[in-house]
């Protein structure tokens, strides 16, 4: 095997450079038991895997925390909650996997590298499920949030229409009044003694408009009933 100074510096730290240098480290003992089970060789391999899931598990609580605890829950972005839960849900069976192809090469000795080894992916195994959790939490708070806002935005959306039909039928019982009126304006126009352009009086144009405000407010209440009526059926 090469020495690992033969390495060019700036692929020392890829995890190919960093598990041959540490089998070049191993001490006589440890090759001998490595040598007796060969899986004992992959053992600073997985080593390296568990530092680097460790460490993203690391920034994906961090980044998780900011997003809910910092910032408001219904803020939160989607894309990163789908991808944490994605990544998250890689690791978990990244090393369900592995931990079920090491327990069948684990040697009675609790001390052993693989047993070692076991423990550890164990731990961060569960440590795994516990941000897993933590993160339904989160989702399911998101989820809360968004719908709360949709039915805030809803609510104000009603009162709005609330409000508009409102002012509609204001404007529609005032309608009542003054079209009438204008109908009758139309028909006599300034044509009365009284303003100096006629010869009729302006009591007809009285009694006319009042007898017509009059069949328009039966008319009106007529109408009103008939839809009280349709919407009890």
């Amino acid at each position: 095997m090469s020495d690992v100074s033969d390495v060019p510096e700036y692929l020392r730290d890829l995890p190919s450079s960093r598990f041959k240098a540490s089998v070049m480290k191993l001490t006589p003992d440890e090759v001998r038991s490595a040598d007796a089970n060969l899986v004992e060789y992959i053992c600073p391999y997985a080593q390296f895997l568990a530092v680097e899931i460790n460490t993203r598990v690391q920034q994906l609580t961090t980044q998780l925390e900011g997003q809910f605890t910092v910032a408001d829950a219904g803020l939160a972005k989607t894309e990163i909650l789908e991808g944490s839960w994605a990544v998250l849900h890689d690791h978990h069976l990244y090393l369900s996997a592995a931990i079920n192809s090491l327990s069948a090469f684990a040697p009675p000795e609790p001390a052993s590298r693989i047993s070692l080894l076991l423990k550890d992916y164990k731990e961060l195994q569960q440590r795994i499920e516990q941000v897993q959790q933590d993160l339904r939490d989160y989702l399911n708070r998101h989820v809360s949030m968004m719908s709360l806002k949709e039915s805030r935005l809803g609510v104000e959306a009603s009162s709005r229409a609330i409000a508009q039909a409102g002012s509609v039928n204001r404007l529609t019982k005032l309608a009542f009044v003054f079209i009438p009126l204008s109908f009758v304006t139309s028909i006599f126009g300034m044509n009365f003694k009284e303003l100096g352009t006629g010869r009729l009086s302006i009591w007809i144009f009285g009694a006319t408009a009042s007898v017509v405000l009059l069949v328009t407010l039966i008319v009106f209440v007529v109408s009103r009933i008939s839809t009280r009526n349709r919407g009890a059926l």
